[in-house]
């Protein structure tokens, strides 16, 4: 599971215009994900050799529109920090709904920590079992010194079947007896049955 491209095209699906950037300037392959054949795209526009208007292409999805890596970048940071950048971000907001831009891992290289904070917001995605706490923290502080908005976490790749998911080995929970009671004609709240409450 890619968690960029298929909160994009869940975005899309719900009728919003959505542009998905694929802003991993050095080892990106949305074009590859997405079957699309330009060559061009935000390494280009980063370097104002093109307009990006020129280079957005269309996806199979209604509503999602594509900004192609186009050729690497090798050092993307001295693009991404000019103020040129923030300009033609901001022209293209005018755009569309939602904007998501697929970036490089924190820790990979300083990319992300310069791109982050002209954005709106960052998500920050953990692959589970394969990211340390340690260095989840490290990274995080990183984007919290860049004065970044991080509003949540994703965690990716869940295996439910993992002993520490024990909520999902409650069969029970869904499977309530077909009298639904305690013995006194009652029956039980989840909280008395020792089971999680959802509140809101």
């Amino acid at each position: 599971m890619v968690t960029h491209p298929v909160l994009a095209i869940t975005m899309a699906l719900s009728g919003a215009s959505t542009l998905l950037i694929d802003g991993d300037l050095r080892r990106g392959a949305l074009r590859e994900t997405f079957g699309v054949s330009s060559k061009i795209g935000f390494s280009e526009i980063l370097k104002q050799e093109v307009n990006w208007r020129e280079v957005v292409v269309p996806t199979s999805y209604a509503n999602l529109f594509l900004l192609p890596r186009g050729k690497i970048l090798p050092q993307p940071s001295e693009h991404l920090l000019r103020e040129s950048t923030d300009n033609i971000l901001k022209e293209i907001y005018n755009y569309y709904d939602y904007i998501i831009i697929d970036s490089p891992p924190v820790l990979a290289a300083d990319d992300t920590t310069s791109l982050a904070p002209k954005i709106d917001a960052t998500l920050f995605v953990v692959r589970l079992s394969h990211t340390s706490a340690r260095l989840v923290r490290k990274a995080l502080q990183l984007l919290y010194d860049r004065q970044v908005n991080v509003p949540g976490v994703i965690l990716n790749f869940v295996d439910t079947s993992l002993p520490e998911y024990y909520y999902y080995q409650y069969s029970e929970y869904y499977h309530l007896p077909s009298t639904g009671t305690d013995g006194d004609g009652v029956a039980p709240t989840p909280r008395e049955q020792g089971k999680p409450v959802q509140t809101a």
